[in-house]
């Protein structure tokens, strides 16, 4: 099944993020078809490792069962301080500003009052460091509505590579040529 491989490859980013840059960094993905849920197998994984794990997006347009695992998430991940793995399910940048400044207008913030800060705290990575590394696959050079303002200072990584075929070597290459780097 194809979400399953997408997950799979999910996890073995995680595994060699772990292994590459300790307990304390994050990983995100972008997980674009297939989401028929979270399989259980991966819930297993993230309680066996206390991986937190965040989903990102506008998940009230999910259906009511994949809804009832993200909350489950959300319960596992915070009775841990791990790895942060974060996922985005029904993701797209621009609609994250949107609702980022639809929830400042609900809160009745007065528009000389919103900064810099004050939108990202209302986004869905609230709380969470900007990437400083965007891997972005399949031979693709553009940002394609993920991450729009977390990616404003992040590095940038491109390879051909197809995300399902995305391994532990395509990792490591990715982050031996983000080490080569000085960053201003």
């Amino acid at each position: 099944m194809r979400t399953e491989r997408y997950l799979t490859s999910l996890l073995l980013l995680l595994a060699g993020a772990l292994w590459c840059c300790g307990q304390s960094q994050t990983a995100t993905v972008k997980i674009t078809d297939g989401t028929n849920g979270i399989p259980a197998q991966a819930i297993a994984t993230m309680e066996r490792d206390q991986i937190k794990m965040k989903i990102l997006g506008d998940v009230s347009a999910l259906s009511p069962s994949l809804q009832a695992e993200i909350a489950e998430t959300n319960e596992i991940s915070s009775r841990y301080d791990g790895f942060q793995a974060n996922i985005c399910l029904n993701y797209g940048g621009r609609d994250e500003i949107r609702r980022a400044v639809q929830k400042i207008i609900t809160e009745g913030i007065p528009a000389e009052e919103i900064t810099e800060e004050s939108i990202a705290a209302h986004l869905d990575t609230a709380g969470l460091p900007d990437p400083d590394l965007l891997i972005r696959t399949s031979g693709e050079q553009r940002l394609s509505n993920y991450l729009m303002w977390q990616l404003a200072y992040s590095e940038f990584f491109f390879t051909d590579t197809l995300w399902p075929d995305f391994d532990a070597d395509a990792l490591d290459k990715a982050i031996v040529e983000f080490a080569r780097r000085t960053r201003r």
